[in-house]
């Protein structure tokens, strides 16, 4: 099981690449966590874009 330092380092790495774009972009990113992560919360999803 990976740990989950490495998983939230990815998560601000990603957040970092993403900072800044407009709304619908950050809709965009939210519907391709979705497909990749299907069964990941909505709590966690909405912690990952509002991070």
């Amino acid at each position: 099981m990976k740990s989950w330092n490495h998983l939230v380092d990815q998560a601000i790495e990603a957040k970092e690449n993403i900072k800044g774009l407009p709304e619908e972009d950050m809709y965009a990113f939210i519907e391709v966590i979705d497909r990749k992560i299907p069964n990941m919360s909505s709590q966690l999803k909405e912690f990952l874009v509002m991070f």
